[in-house]
């Protein structure tokens, strides 16, 4: 009796050691997963975050170096820039308080003609002064004037046009092709440059606007100074304002600055 109830207990006890070997076997293999679970996540939450930093570290750089980029082009625009340097090294227009106060002297028209005339003598070598004009746009956005010369060539019978204007590359302009001159007028040359014999044809334009002024402050509002060797008086002074369509023409002898010297028509 004895022996069996050893026996039986001995038997309870390895089943007790079996049941906690095998649940300590599993609880091991729990905590493992659940160790390695938790690694898992955790190494996901640190790639993500990694990768979210990267992405927004990507997003920012482009968007400072753009913005970098428009506070330059706000702070110093070409165009603007490009157009009062032009202004202010030339210094040939006055402010639109005085639009028809030109900076304008014998020096530089002569260079400018005759850079058009050896271009035009290249083309036909018995040219000569036909006509000449300034155009001024005073209240344009960028204010800006233009100056032509014509040249009449005999032998071809041909006019070469040319316009200087400071908003061109090269400045001078040669229009082709050479007109065919149409009448008697088109013919007529100057024997002397028209600035020369009549050096007071700024002062012959200030006269004129003193009794239209004012014209409107507009774009499209401009005047011209015109000398054509066809012309009786020589010279035509026209102001055309932008806003009403309005002009006054003017002729001038070319000599005095009264009233019977400028002469409305």
């Amino acid at each position: 009796m004895n022996k069996k109830i050893i026996i039986y207990i001995g038997i309870f006890t390895l089943f007790l050691w079996i049941l906690l070997g095998f649940f300590s076997i599993i609880s091991w293999q729990v905590v493992g997963v659940l160790a390695t679970g938790s690694i898992g996540v955790t190494t996901l939450l640190f790639n993500y975050e990694r990768e979210r930093t990267i992405a927004s570290v990507k997003q920012i750089k482009p968007d400072k170096r753009l913005e970098e980029n428009e506070n330059r082009q706000i702070t110093t625009p070409k165009a603007d820039i490009t157009e009062k340097k032009f202004i202010t090294e030339s210094q040939l227009l006055s402010d639109t308080t005085e639009i028809i106060k030109l900076r304008i002297d014998d020096d530089f028209l002569d260079k400018i003609y005759e850079e058009a005339r050896s271009k035009a003598v290249d083309t036909f070598n018995d040219v000569k002064l036909s006509y000449f004009a300034i155009q001024v746009f005073p209240f344009d956005r960028y204010p800006h004037f233009n100056i032509y010369f014509w040249f009449y060539s005999k032998w071809a019978d041909k006019i070469c046009v040319f316009q200087w204007t400071k908003f061109s590359t090269p400045h001078l302009r040669y229009h082709k092709p050479n007109k065919r001159a149409s009448s008697d007028y088109d013919r007529k040359v100057f024997n002397n440059l028209p600035w020369k014999f009549s050096p007071l044809y700024l002062q012959a334009l200030n006269k004129s606007y003193d009794r239209i002024k004012p014209l409107t402050s507009v774009e499209g509002t401009n005047y011209v100074i015109s000398a054509s060797a066809w012309r009786t008086s020589s010279w035509g002074i026209t102001f055309e304002d932008g806003f009403n369509g309005n002009e006054y023409r003017f002729t001038w002898d070319g000599e005095g600055l009264d009233e019977n010297s400028i002469k409305l028509e």
